[in-house]
């Protein structure tokens, strides 16, 4: 069983990462690299998206880039949301994960610390919380 979790937290060759490149995504055109590199990926499991921060626009083409892969398990968004208004976390995060609601997903892992967007912020994941895409 341990061995079985280790290994489920490890990084694979399945994880795109995104990690700490500074980006500012204030609209979908900032986010096209990183749409087209999560299009594009083979297998994706993981994908890793702190220390970066987007708005709902960007979040909005995140969300449909991720809409094809239901293979995805991890999602790293921790320090996402630095600069942003606790006002716009809400719905960001709604379009982050929307796609993953239907596209058949099932979620072992999201990390959202350091986001310091408190209960307001919940509200945009109570949906995808309550979805089958997070009860395995």
């Amino acid at each position: 069983m341990t061995d079985t979790l280790s290994k489920s937290l490890k990084s694979t060759e399945h994880e795109l990462s995104w990690a700490s490149r500074g980006l500012k995504g204030n609209s979908a055109e900032d986010v096209k690299e990183l749409c087209d590199d999560i299009e594009q990926f083979n297998q994706l499991i993981a994908l890793r998206l702190e220390g970066n921060t987007i708005n709902e626009a960007a979040a909005t083409a995140i969300g449909i880039a991720l809409e094809k892969h239901s293979e995805i398990q991890r999602l790293i968004w921790n320090d996402l949301f630095t600069t942003r208004l606790k006002t716009e976390v809400p719905q960001s995060l709604i379009k982050l994960t929307q796609g993953l609601m239907t596209n058949g997903a099932h979620i072992v892992e999201i990390n959202l610390s350091d986001n310091a967007f408190g209960p307001i912020g919940v509200k945009g994941l109570e949906s995808f919380l309550c979805s089958s895409a997070c009860f395995t």
